[in-house]
């Protein structure tokens, strides 16, 4: 997957929830893993 199609792999839940954290600022870091694969760092609580 390409990051420029990740809205379309991506549950629509999840993908507003993660448009809520960017728009709060709470997205820490945003790193690219090996095989298509995502790590973000949030800051918040549950």
């Amino acid at each position: 997957m390409r990051f420029d199609d990740f809205e379309n792999y991506v549950d629509p839940e999840i993908l507003k929830r993660g448009y809520d954290y960017y728009r709060k600022g709470r997205i820490v870091e945003l790193v690219e893993m090996e095989n298509n694969r995502f790590r973000a760092t949030v800051s918040g609580t549950c």
